[in-house]
C-alpha cells in the first residue's frame, strides 16, 4: 500500500521549506507547489493512517495528543517563517495528484483568505481570579462594596450589623462581576492594537482558578511587542488584587479563518 499525503496547511508559493523538520509519524516535511500556493505535506504510511486503522486509534487520547503535538510543531515553524493557513488534524489525501486537484478547486478562496490574514497572527488570552484573595481587595474594584464599607464605617452598632450582613450576602456575586469587568478592561486596553478579538468558551475543568475571560486576539505582527508589553503590565496590576492573566502565542490564526482549509 502506498503512502498517504498528509496536509498541515497552505503557505504562499514562495515560502521557505524547512531543512530538517519531523512531522506526523516522524516523517520529513516538504512543500508541494500549486501555483501561488504551496501545500505543507508529509508522506505517511497508509497502513497506519488508513481510515480503518485511524478510527479506532482516535479513542487513544495519548496517541491523538502526540499526533497533535507533531502537527502543531510543523504549523508553528511556518508561523515563525512565513504565513500559514492551517489544516485540521488528520487531513489526508490518497496521492499528491488528489491533493493538487482539491487545491485547484479552492485556490481563489484560499488565496483570498491568505490575503485577508496577511501579516496577522493569533494570541490566546485568559483572565482568572482567586476568589478568596479578590474578596480581600474587593473594595478596590467594586464601587458597590466600597460604598457599603463607607456606610459600615460610619454606622451605629445596630445598623452596622445589618450592613455587614448585607455585604456578606453580596460579596461573592459582586466579586465575580467585578472580576469580569476588570477582565473586559484588559481587552479594552489592547483593543486599539488588535485587528479583531473573539471571545471563546470559558474552560471549566483544566484550570486551577476560575476563568472569567478567554479570548483570541488577532494581531499585526509588527504590533505584537506593544500588545505583549501591555498584557504584561495588566498582569502585574491584576496580581496585586488576586487576579491572574495568562497569554500565549503567536499562533496560526485558527479562530479567525472563514473555515478550515
Amino acid at each position: 500500500m502506498s503512502d498517504f499525503v498528509y496536509l498541515y496547511g497552505y503557505v504562499p508559493g514562495d515560502a521557505p521549506a524547512p531543512d530538517q523538520l519531523a512531522g506526523i509519524a516522524g516523517r520529513p516535511v516538504a512543500l508541494a507547489s500549486s501555483g501561488a500556493l504551496a501545500a505543507i505535506i508529509s508522506r505517511v504510511p497508509a497502513e497506519e493512517y488508513s481510515p480503518e486503522r485511524l478510527e479506532p486509534r482516535l479513542q487513544d487520547l495519548s496517541w491523538v495528543a502526540e499526533q497533535g503535538v507533531a502537527h502543531e510543531r510543523v504549523v508553528a515553524w511556518f508561523v515563525d517563517h512565513s504565513q500559514v493557513l492551517p489544516a485540521p488534524l488528520f487531513t489526508m489525501y490518497s496521492s499528491l495528484d488528489a491533493l493538487r486537484s482539491a487545491t485547484a478547486g479552492r485556490a481563489d478562496e484560499l488565496l483570498a483568505q491568505m490575503d485577508r490574514l496577511h501579516g496577522l497572527r493569533e494570541w490566546d488570552l485568559k483572565v482568572s481570579f482567586d476568589e478568596r484573595a479578590l474578596q480581600e481587595s474587593a473594595a478596590q474594584i467594586s464601587e458597590t462594596l466600597a460604598s457599603l464599607d463607607r456606610e459600615i464605617a460610619a454606622a451605629p452598632a445596630g445598623k452596622k450589623y445589618l450592613l455587614q450582613k448585607k455585604r456578606s450576602d453580596v460579596l461573592a456575586t459582586e466579586v465575580r462581576q467585578a472580576a469580569h469587568r476588570r477582565a473586559v478592561d484588559v481587552l479594552n486596553a489592547v483593543s486599539g492594537m488588535t485587528v479583531q478579538t473573539r471571545n471563546l468558551p470559558i474552560p471549566r475543568l483544566q484550570d486551577a482558578l476560575p476563568v472569567v475571560l478567554h479570548a483570541a486576539l488577532l494581531v499585526q505582527q509588527q504590533h505584537e511587542p506593544q500588545v505583549t508589553a501591555e498584557l504584561e503590565t495588566q498582569a502585574r496590576q491584576l496580581r496585586t488584587i488576586g487576579m491572574d492573566l495568562a497569554f500565549s502565542g503567536p499562533w496560526a490564526p485558527y479562530r479567525f479563518m472563514a473555515e478550515h482549509v
